[in-house]
């Protein structure tokens, strides 16, 4: 949602400017880690479970080269979560968005 408020430095002016409300968006493109664990809710509610890594290479203040790994989990469900335990396997490449 966007809204329109008076800037207080504009205040006087009359000016308005947009701001953004309440909006924020993580893609995450990396391997999957591990198996995707299907379970379901007492619903009968598909979801899965699984985590993505990202292998980050950056240079240490020496020159020395070093790879730094994060692990982002993610949770998918209904439809999506079964297709997700059928097609992901470890070092699958993942775009999650």
């Amino acid at each position: 949602m966007y809204g329109l408020r008076k800037s207080p430095r504009l205040r006087n002016s009359g000016v308005r400017e947009a701001t953004m409300l309440g909006l924020n968006k993580v893609i995450i493109i990396g391997q999957v880690s591990e198996r995707a664990e299907l379970r379901y809710t007492p619903e009968g509610v598909a979801v899965v479970c699984f985590t993505v890594a990202i292998c980050r290479p950056f240079a240490a203040p020496g020159g020395r080269a070093f790879k730094e790994m994060d692990s982002f989990p993610v949770v998918a469900w209904r439809e999506l979560a079964e297709r997700c335990e059928d097609e992901l396997q470890p070092g699958s490449d993942v775009h999650v968005e």
